[in-house]
């Protein structure tokens, strides 16, 4: 048996300013975090099974602890700050722009060297949302290196429809791939394609499809069926997956999930 007791203290201030121009809303916001816990809150008798997919992003830039799950935990003084920007109008439609950066009193190694959060400052995050109407979404995130300002990861969204009939394309690229949060994989880039579509009341049809565009073909792809009402929610999924490794070969998976809304 081993535990851990983590004392943490945070601090966050944020100062929206606001103006309205005509039929839109003019928004200009800085934003700094101060957080304080102790260093070397990771013992090696705590494996990590819950916290490796680790990824620095405009996400969990302000955030009292960056990794998912509890078998890792940030430790040590750290300041996160940045701004956001946006135009708002009056009947609907929205930008954004968001950027900042966070600040470390010494390095930690807990974090890898294409982390992005290695140096005393990390790399720079913040996104892009435009959004003209109600059927169209479009998402642009990045993370730009503190040294050159170089583009580590970079991540576009385009969403077209509405709800019953939605098309979702993704690209994301990354120049170095984190993986356990040491060690890398190289540059990835991969393209995502998923669509929704509301065939009866009650009953949706979707399906999804990933490739490689780095050379390394198609990933995955497949398709579920879904009944949901006020009670319940059952879903019917096939997938087929391509991806090859160590102990790993291409696969076809069929699944059926059942949840039961009402309980609890």
């Amino acid at each position: 048996f081993v535990g851990r007791v983590i004392p943490l203290t945070s601090l966050e201030w944020r100062w929206p300013l606001v103006r309205q121009s005509g039929n839109t809303q003019q928004l200009i916001e800085p934003i700094i975090m101060t957080v304080w816990s102790p260093n070397g809150q990771n013992p090696a008798r705590i494996p990590n099974e819950d916290s490796e997919e680790f990824a620095f992003d405009d996400i969990n830039l302000f955030t009292e602890n960056r990794f998912p799950g509890l078998d890792r935990v940030e430790g040590g003084l750290r300041i996160n700050y940045g701004v956001r920007m946006g135009v708002y109008g009056l009947g609907g439609g929205r930008s954004e722009f968001m950027i900042g950066q966070s600040w470390r009193e010494r390095d930690d190694d807990t974090f890898g060297p294409q982390s992005g959060l290695d140096g005393h400052f990390s790399d720079y995050v913040g996104r892009i949302l435009i959004n003209p109407g109600e059927y169209v979404d479009l998402l642009y995130r990045f993370r730009l290196s503190d040294e050159n300002f170089t583009f580590q990861r970079q991540e576009l969204g385009l969403g077209v429809g509405p709800d019953w009939a939605r098309l979702n394309l993704t690209y994301i690229q990354l120049k170095d791939v984190a993986n356990n949060v040491v060690d890398t994989n190289g540059e990835r880039q991969q393209i995502t394609t998923a669509a929704t579509l509301e065939v009866l009341d009650e009953w949706t049809l979707r399906g999804n499809w990933r490739q490689d565009l780095s050379g390394g073909g198609t990933i995955s792809y497949g398709a579920s069926l879904v009944y949901e009402n006020e009670c319940i929610a059952i879903t019917g999924s096939g997938e087929r997956r391509f991806t090859e490794d160590i102990g790993i070969s291409p696969e076809t998976i069929f699944f059926v999930t059942v949840q039961l809304k009402t309980l609890g």
